[in-house]
């Protein structure tokens, strides 16, 4: 049945249930939905059991960047504590966002590293006025990547974090 149809369907009920195991048909199905109150829930199971739950569908169908770029922000914002996950999701938010920019020039299996000196070696390239920051972020982020046991502090990661999402976008 198409996301429409049970819209549709649903509009001359009282009640709607929709359960499906495809995370992206489910949410077109609430995008559709409009007017009235709607809850996403899911089942979840543990070795006492299942139990239903609510869900979070608009976070569950981020993948990739966008899942990392949102976890960041909540980070920088002061809405999550989890600065040893921060201080290694940095660096590859910026290659992806760096290679999404610029997908002919910054290819698969570049780093960071490798892109600034592409950067450094263009002094007409767009980032060019960035690459102070970049770099910054690069010898900052360096340790985290080498060695998980590094030593740091949560609120520079967080400050660093701030930073690499002005180079982004969302800060």
């Amino acid at each position: 049945m198409k996301a429409k149809e049970i819209v549709r369907t649903g509009g001359d009920a009282a009640q709607t249930i929709v359960l499906s195991h495809d995370k992206f048909f489910l949410d077109a199905v609430h995008g559709l939905i409009h007017g009235v109150p709607c809850t996403t829930m899911q089942t979840s199971g543990t070795s006492a059991g299942s139990y239903i739950e609510l869900w979070d569908i608009a976070w569950e169908v981020k993948e990739g960047y966008l899942q990392d770029h949102m976890l960041l922000e909540e980070f920088a914002a002061g809405n999550a504590t989890n600065a040893r996950e921060m201080r290694t999701n940095m660096r590859p938010l910026l290659e992806k966002y760096i290679r999404y920019r610029f997908p002919n020039q910054m290819l698969e299996g570049k780093w960071l590293g490798d892109m600034l000196e592409t950067i450094r070696d263009d002094p007409t390239h767009p980032f060019t006025p960035q690459y102070n920051e970049l770099d910054d972020i690069n010898q900052y982020t360096a340790p985290f990547h080498h060695d998980p046991n590094t030593v740091f502090v949560d609120s520079e990661v967080q400050t660093y974090a701030q930073r690499t999402l002005a180079i982004v976008g969302g800060c």
